[in-house]
């Protein structure tokens, strides 16, 4: 059977000397082209199939070939040959590797990562329904199976060549991938991948933070890092050396966080984030800088208003501290608009609003803490309005009909017409024309109608309706207003209306017949205004457009004419283009160069495509722009202007030709725009006129703003902020400063450098006019994080407890102002100090005096007036400008002690001395001071004070030394006392413990540490220290936590193979506290080292030199220690190499043709191996029921387990039984006596069987009386005797067996011969 491998594959036959023939097929999943090649030793080769039944010589392709053909190769040679036949294959995969399970390839990759349980993503091409993938091998690189995995098979999963792999654990080593399957027809098919796969060795995590995160006053925070790692790992958050709550444990790269529920400046500083895993650990660190939150910015609702109205857009802010405003727009400064102002809310007030100034508007609030902005669009747009005309219409048969439709409204709104409700689709008698006219041609009774014109934009949709109506051909009747002369052939109308216009046929009948002829009736009407100009006043500079709009039949012509006479479109050189259209009058104003029919060349030998540009009284070699436009006179192809102007370079003084040219069917009208002058001031009268009469109006156009430029009132001092936009009268080529249309500079982002004094220039042919500002840059103070000292600084010199607290530094200069704050806490020393008020009795409040118990104390009598170190002459002298005064006084006090109405001797120095002071000593001490001003007294508290003890405490916390397993709880007390209450603090290894840390809880009074659950972190030294002012004491614990063992890597398979005769080793890879005893079990007994057994690493691995099978089993290793013991099992299975009886040299054996035959492969092993024969059969014993000469070849048995490989070779030799032809029919011979006889013995055989004649039984030796012939083929007597006569048997033998033919001889005389045969 030829089974494809992936691209190409390949069968070869090896054949001995002489050919042979080789049997190929079906051959499955292959191209139609089979190739075979001749390779060394090929004399001939020719290949048929069942689909060719005619041989082919090779070498050679048979293409074509249907799908499942056998396909039969014949060949001959001298020697030893070889015969390859190859095709291709479609049948492929690709591999993908996940960490968990996937139906997508893009989430895979290339590579496994070691040690991690991995799935992998088989994506088949070539597979189709009922075809299958059974199942995933691993090989090695010498191509031996790691292991094999199922491929569970889904009909329905869609797409059907993705086969998702179980999860496994990557081998170390490198590895192919090789599956197994079955094609459409059941063949099975193998492909093995191109390319071998190894594993990622895992790095240390790696960690990243930023080096400042911002943190909120009052407001929630957090620390964030973010982990990059193929493998789990556990991150932990540290402060200052301290950790911060529970470890986090991931499984793949993640961002972890702190979360701070709400933040004090006591938050502010280093943080560090450590990831930690199997491969290295990743550390990162971060500062917590805590200011005041960032503004929060609401925009207020989407703006919409029409053009030329106001808009208010608002924005509302909330913050803590101070901020700035910015409204921006298109990142510019949007108050720079004249039209743009700020209210006193803030918000943005847009006057006159024009159709550019749609768009997004942003607020941007900033403060100390940070800046936030929001949008608001606004929208500029109007309803649309919808005139038409004429509102009622009749019509007859065939002719044109027009309604005239036209619609205001921003954007410009579109028009469709509609038809009694249904839209009209524009066809050969339906037109609309630019101007939104409706043309029917060739009009019929269904025409007939109401006819609506709608316009629609953005702001929304206007309808106006007009009525057409079909009166067709009806006979006109005498009535008053129409008189009819039949005889002499004339119709009179009295007061024609618009309703009499139409066609009129006149009929004229007699005995002979008719004749016909029409007239068409046109109803004219006097032109009638329905929009009227009116007066304006205008800029100097802007596009004006005087609309006036008439009716009447026929259509009235609209002219425009100036009230002074004087020439409306060809003037002397200005500035502005005057132009009619549809009965408007254009001023208009497109660019700076002036549109002339200049002195020079003469005007009128100007064409309507030229016009004159002179050069302005400007700098030389300024480019101007002007435009060129064709009117569209109703033609029947639109305008084109075939010559584009672009930019013209005009010099001070130079005259120039432009040249605008326009096609169009019927040749288009041209004409160019200016802008409005001076000389366009004036009345100008609208004229209609047709042949029923003329109507005129008129309107006075007025020019504004022709004065001296004057420049707006601005500061002469203009102050910004660094990096602020700003808008002043100046000019510059800064790619941040730009000239806007009113002259005013932008500049974008101001520097300080920038700062300085602008002057703008603005003169025009009136005058001139400049101001001058002077321009102030400021930066806004910045209070920079750490201990840098400034100028400002707050020096407190000897700070009390009072002065703990916040303190909020503020940095203010013309720019803005920035703030920080610092928490300054003050620690005091106790010391005594007397009161200043008084108490409730009259009394002062006593000084508070400490002592340690059994120490001397010195009590002072604090009286301000009068001490006894004071005792002496005092001189009081008073002095002015009229003279002076002296007085004096004598001091001597006198100090007295009592305590309880008992007397104490005071010290020269007045206080009062106490030796060896006790808890009977503390009191209230009095001290009366008096000299002759008078007397007076204080008090003096003294406080006997007892250094802290901590009471010996009961097993088992009466020793140091304290053990836990690990998970348990433990309680360490503390019991102090002393006077004052003593202060105890825990600390850990050093480090202080608040309580808050996981699994540990301190109570209120220190006296008794808790943890919840120990663990193998928590060993180390505690201790308590107790405080107080009369000293501290500390008592320290030692806690060793005891883990008891666990087995890394419990979860791999206990199953462990090893060949007879080589070394394995058994590992019991433990953990606990302390290193736990290692025992080995085998069958439940102790295993001790030996012959061929090693116990190593302090009983981690038990290795035994060479496995026998023995040593097959259940092993198991107990690990204890103080804290528990753990068992591991394990089953070794020794294999045992297969082994095949009689494998020293190839065994021969012989069948004959047709017999059945076996080959015996006696083989044994462990466990029992596989065995295969050549053509897949499988058994000890290969049968052949019927052998053919096709059988003889050399048979190999093959025994395969998980231990070896071996192999034994069979020649089976195919024997043909001899036979002779006729063999079967005695033949009678006669022959004349002397003659020649020759007896013939044809036999076939294999091998050539051997010939032997018999005569009466008896062997005929060859001899010159009967000599042999061939090889005994053939028996000959040269002279025949008549003893000669006889039976005579051939007798041929081989080892297939023998066969027999008679011959009876008859010797004749001669005479007699011939008397016979007469």
């Amino acid at each position: 059977m030829f089974s494809p491998k992936s691209q190409e594959s390949v069968m070869e036959h090896l054949a001995g000397a002489g050919g042979g023939d080789l049997l190929v097929g079906p051959v499955a999943h292959v191209s139609p082209v089979i190739a075979v090649p001749v390779l060394a030793g090929i004399s001939t080769a020719l290949i048929r199939s069942d689909s060719t039944p005619e041989f082919h010589r090779a070498p050679g392709t048979i293409r074509n070939i249907k799908k499942d053909t056998l396909f039969e190769v014949s060949t001959s040679s001298q020697g030893r040959h070889s015969v390859r036949i190859s095709g291709l294959s479609t049948i492929d995969f690709r591999a993908g590797f996940s960490r968990k399970p996937t139906m997508d390839l893009k989430k895979t990759s290339s590579r496994p990562v070691q040690g991690i349980p991995t799935h992998i993503l088989i994506n088949t091409t070539g597979l189709a329904s009922p075809a299958r993938a059974d199942r995933l091998e691993l090989l090695s690189i010498t191509g031996d199976v790691v292991k094999t995995l199922p491929i569970l098979y889904y009909p329905a999963r869609q797409p059907f060549g993705l086969w998702n792999i179980t999860e496994f654990i990557p081998p170390d080593e490198a590895f192919f991938l090789r599956i197994t399957g079955y094609d459409v027809d059941g063949y099975v098919f193998q492909r093995v991948s191109s390319v071998s796969f190894s594993s990622i060795v895992p790095d240390a995590p790696k960690v990243v933070m930023p080096a400042t995160t911002p943190g909120y006053y009052h407001r929630g925070g957090a620390v964030a890092c973010l982990v990059d790692s193929l493998i789990p790992y556990t991150v932990r958050f540290t402060r200052d050396g301290r950790r911060l709550g529970e470890d986090q444990l991931f499984r793949e790269s993640e961002r972890a966080s702190w979360e701070i529920p709400r933040v004090t400046l006591k938050d502010e500083g280093y943080y560090e984030c450590i990831a930690i895993s199997s491969a290295g650990t990743g550390r990162a660190r971060t500062f917590l800088d805590v200011s005041e939150p960032p503004p929060a910015v609401t925009a207020g609702a989407n703006v919409t208003t029409s053009p030329g109205a106001g808009a208010v857009l608002t924005c509302h802010v909330v913050s803590t501290v101070r901020f700035n405003l910015t409204w921006l727009r298109g990142g510019r400064e949007a108050r720079a608009d004249p039209r743009a102002s700020s209210l006193a809310n803030l918000s943005l007030e847009l006057s006159a609003v024009a159709p550019e100034h749609a768009g997004w508007y942003q607020c941007v609030a900033a403060n100390e803490g940070g800046v936030a902005s929001d949008r608001v669009y606004l929208t500029v747009q109007e309803l649309p309005r919808v005139s038409i005309q004429p509102q009622n219409q009749s019509f007859v048969g065939g002719q044109e009909v027009r309604i005239r439709c036209w619609a205001s409204g921003y954007p410009a709104p579109r028009l469709v017409w509609t038809h009694n409700g249904m839209f009209i689709m524009g066809s050969s008698r339906h037109r609309m024309s630019p101007d939104g006219t409706l043309v029917i041609r060739n009009s019929e009774r269904k025409d007939g109608g109401v006819y609506g014109c709608l316009a629609s934009n953005q702001a929304g949709t206007h309808t106006q309706t007009s009525t057409l109506s079909y009166i067709g051909e009806q006979p006109v009747g005498q009535s008053p207003q129409v008189q009819v002369d039949a005889l002499g052939g004339t119709m009179t109308i009295a007061g024609t209306q618009a309703a009499d216009a139409g066609e009129y046929t006149c009929v004229a009948g007699n005995s002979a017949g008719t004749s016909s002829g029409r007239i068409t009736l046109d109803v004219g009407a006097a032109p009638t205004f329905t929009q009227a100009p009116a007066d304006v006043w205008a800029d100097i500079g802007s596009n004006l457009t005087l609309a006036c709009r008439a009716q009447g039949y026929p259509e009235p012509l609209v002219t425009w004419r100036r009230g002074d006479g004087s020439s409306l479109l060809h003037r002397g050189p200005s500035p502005s283009t005057v132009t009619q259209s549809r009965g408007e009058l254009h001023i208009i104003n497109q660019a700076g160069g002036r549109v002339a029919a200049g002195p020079t060349p003469d005007p009128d030998l100007l064409t309507a495509h030229e016009a004159l540009v002179l050069g302005l009284d400007g700098h030389p070699g300024q480019l101007w722009w002007v435009d060129c436009m064709a009117k569209w006179m109703l033609a029947l192809e639109s305008p084109v202007v075939t010559v584009a102007l672009g930019e013209i370079l005009v010099g001070l003084g130079e005259t120039t030709i432009m040249a605008c040219s326009a096609s169009g069917i019927p040749p288009p009208e041209i004409w160019w725009y200016k802008d409005l002058w001076v000389e366009d001031e004036a009345v100008y009268v609208c004229e209609a006129h047709n042949h029923f009469g003329t109507t005129q109006a008129q309107a006075k156009v007025t020019v504004t703003g022709l004065v001296a430029p004057v420049l707006a009132l601005s500061p002469g001092v203009l102050s910004v902020v660094e990096q602020q936009p700003v808008t002043l009268p100046c000019l510059t080529s800064d790619q941040y400063v730009t000239v806007r249309r009113d002259g005013s500079l932008h500049i974008e982002r101001v520097r300080v450098e920038e700062a300085g004094e602008y002057t703008c220039l603005a003169e025009n042919v009136v005058g001139a006019s400049n101001s001058t500002t002077l321009l102030h840059v400021y930066v806004i103070p910045t209070i920079q994080h750490g201990p840098q000292v400034f100028d400002g600084s707050l020096r407190l010199s000897s700070p009390s407890g009072r002065e703990t607290g916040e303190f909020v530094c503020t940095a203010t200069n013309a720019a803005g102002f920035s703030s920080r704050k610092v928490q300054l806490t003050v620690y005091v020393r106790p010391r005594p100090s007397g009161g200043d008020g008084d108490s409730l009795d009259g009394w002062a409040e006593p000084s508070r005096v400490s002592v340690v118990e059994g120490r001397e104390v010195i009590l002072p009598c604090e009286i301000l007036e009068a001490r006894v170190p004071d005792s002496g002459l005092y001189v009081c002298l008073a002095v002015n400008i009229a003279g002076n005064l002296s007085q004096s006084v004598h001091l001597s006090p006198s100090i007295t002690w009592t305590r309880d109405g008992a007397r104490y001797p005071a010290a020269a120095d007045g206080s009062l001395a106490l030796g060896s002071v006790g808890l009977g000593d503390e009191g209230s001490y009095s001290c009366l001071a008096s000299n002759s001003a008078g007397t007076d007294e204080a008090r003096v508290q003294l406080l006997v004070q007892v250094p802290p003890v901590v009471e010996v405490l009961e097993p088992p916390f009466n020793s140091p030394l304290q053990e836990r397993v690990a998970n348990q709880r433990i309680a360490f007390p503390c019991p102090a006392k002393g006077l004052p209450k003593p202060v105890i603090r825990w600390l850990r290894n050093g480090q202080e413990l608040t309580g808050s840390e996981p699994g540990v809880s301190i109570l209120e009074d220190g006296t008794l540490l808790l943890l919840s659950s120990v663990s193998p972190l928590d060993n180390g030294e505690y201790s308590c220290t107790a405080a107080n002012d009369a000293g501290s004491t500390e008592k320290k614990y030692q806690l060793k936590v005891n883990v008891p063992p666990v087995f890394r890597g419990d979860d791999l398979p206990g199953n462990v193979s090893v060949v007879l005769s080589q070394p394995t080793s058994l590992s019991c890879d433990v953990t606990g506290s302390p290193t736990p005893f290692i025992t080995w079990y085998k069958d439940g007994k102790v295993v001790v080292s030996g012959n061929g057994v090693q116990i190593l690493d302090r009983g981690r691995t038990l290795r035994l030199l060479k496995a026998s099978s023995s040593d097959a089993g259940g092993y198991s290793c107990r690990a204890i220690n103080i804290a528990g013991s753990s068992d591991k099992d394990f089953f070794l299975d020794v294999l045992v190499p297969p082994s095949i009886i009689g494998t020293a040299s190839p065994k021969d054996l012989s069948s004959v043709l047709n017999q059945e035959i076996s080959l015996e492969c006696k083989v044994k092993g462990t466990p029992f191996p596989t065995i295969q024969w050549y053509k897949d059969r499988k058994g000890q014993l290969l049968r052949i029921k019927s052998t053919r000469l096709g059988d003889q070849a050399r048979y190999q048995c093959s025994v395969t387990n998980a231990a070896g490989k071996l192999v034994k070779d069979f020649n089976l030799s195919v024997y043909v039984p001899p036979s002779i032809k006729g063999s079967n029919v005695t033949t009678e011979v006669k022959a004349v006596l002397h003659t020649l006889v020759t007896l013939e013995c044809e036999a076939r055989g294999v091998p050539v069987p051997a010939v032997t004649w018999y005569r009466q039984g008896q062997a005929v030796l060859s001899s010159r009386q009967a000599q042999y012939v061939e090889r005994g083929r053939y028996l000959k007597i040269p002279r025949a005797q008549g003893s000669d006569a006889g039976r005579y048997t051939c007798r041929v033998t081989s080892v297939a067996g023998t066969a027999e033919k008679s011959y009876e001889l008859d010797v004749y005389c001669e005479e007699h011969f011939n008397n016979n045969t007469h």
